[in-house]
C-alpha cells in the first residue's frame, strides 16, 4: 500500500489546461497549413487554366489563319488540288 499516489486536483486541472492549450495550438497551427496549402493549389489551378487558355485561343488562330489562307494556284497540280513537289 505504499505505491499509493496522490495528485492535487489543482495541479491535474492546470495540467490539463496546458494540454488544452497546446492542443488549441496544434489545430490552429493546421488550419492555418490547410489554408495556406489551400490557397497554393488555387492559384497554381487558376494558373494552368489561365495557360490552357492562351494556348487553346492561339492554337484556335492558328488554325483560322491557315484556313483562311487561300491556297497558291502555282502549287497546285491537277484538278484533285494535290501540291506540287517540284
Amino acid at each position: 500500500m505504499g505505491d499509493e499516489m496522490w495528485v492535487d486536483p489543482q495541479q491535474l486541472a492546470g495540467a490539463a489546461s496546458g494540454f488544452d492549450l497546446l492542443a488549441e495550438r496544434v489545430g490552429n497551427t493546421l488550419s492555418t497549413l490547410e489554408s495556406a496549402l489551400d490557397d497554393a493549389v488555387g492559384r497554381r489551378i487558376g494558373e494552368f487554366g489561365m495557360v490552357a487558355g492562351v494556348l487553346s485561343a492561339r492554337v484556335g488562330e492558328s488554325i483560322k489563319s491557315e484556313l483562311s489562307v487561300p491556297p497558291d494556284p502555282d502549287k497546285r497540280s491537277g484538278s484533285a488540288g494535290l501540291l506540287n513537289m517540284t
